[in-house]
């Protein structure tokens, strides 16, 4: 599976990284190397090339993000399949020293 992030970050280290319409790009399976604390502002997530984790349906895709005490969820994305692209979602995440960042995606209540 796939993750992309488009963000504005307040921590200058990510933008060495890929840079597509203004902003930073990277996928879950890289390793960041910031030093927090840091901000990140999410206000777009794709979720790309899922495998169907269903026999007779499509996927129903939903992504929930939690770093540290904070967490947000995005709706189910209202067309079925293998990729999902979410807007506006305007999360602004505060990653504090320890804290750990997850990403997870769902379909029908099944971890992907």
């Amino acid at each position: 599976k796939s993750f992309v992030i488009g963000s504005e970050l307040d921590s200058s280290p990510l933008q060495k990284s890929v840079v597509v319409g203004g902003f930073p790009v990277f996928t879950a399976t890289e390793r960041l190397h910031l030093r927090p604390p840091f901000v990140i502002r999410v206000s777009d997530l794709t979720v790309l090339d899922t495998v169907s984790v269903h026999v007779l349906m499509k996927n129903l895709l939903s992504v929930n993000v939690a770093c540290g005490a904070w967490g947000s969820a995005t709706e189910v994305c209202a067309h079925p399949g293998s990729y999902a692209h979410y807007t506006n979602l305007n999360w602004k995440i505060n990653v504090l020293e320890g804290a750990y960042f997850r990403i997870n995606v769902w379909s029908r209540g099944v971890s992907i």
